[in-house]
């Protein structure tokens, strides 16, 4: 930012010691060369923060990159989301399929997961509340969902 600072400060100065000496000169002529000479002078002012160590270039590519991660890193936080809320849900999906070919129809099952997508997800909570009416198979229903997800359930009677 300090360059580009730097920059619009000499372009000003520029512009205004250019006014001051076309000002003072007289001659058509000489104000011609002196207008040239004075452009060629405006346009190494602005070109030099571009080309002088990558000065403007590495500034501005410095904010570019700087954005570039930040939504990135948004977005893939964002699917991350998404893709916990999914396999929660798919891991529901396979428990009620077992619960259903069980003979136990009334249920609601809860399945909580964390971790980061490509890092691996793990299943941190599943609960399952049955009528008391299924309590009798509640051993049978333990090994089963262990069995398929490898995760114990909590059972709650209701």
């Amino acid at each position: 930012m300090e360059i580009l600072k730097e920059t619009i400060i000499n372009i000003a100065v520029c512009s205004i010691i250019s006014a001051i000496v076309l000002s003072l000169v007289e001659k058509e002529a000489f104000r011609k060369a002196l207008r040239v000479l004075l452009s060629l002078t405006m346009i190494v002012i602005i070109i030099t923060p571009f080309i002088s160590n990558g000065g403007m270039k590495k500034e501005i590519f410095h904010y570019y990159k700087q954005a570039e991660e930040e939504g990135f890193d948004s977005e893939k936080k964002r699917l991350n989301e998404n893709l916990i809320k999914n396999y929660e849900l798919a891991v529901k999906d396979i428990i009620e399929d077992l619960l259903n070919t069980m003979g136990i129809s009334k249920h609601k099952v809860k399945v909580k997961a964390n971790g980061y997508g490509e890092y691996g997800i793990n299943i941190s909570k599943v609960s399952i509340y049955l009528k008391d009416e299924y309590k009798k198979k509640e051993t049978e229903i333990q090994n089963t969902i262990s069995k398929e997800i490898g995760f114990a359930a909590e059972i709650i009677y209701e």
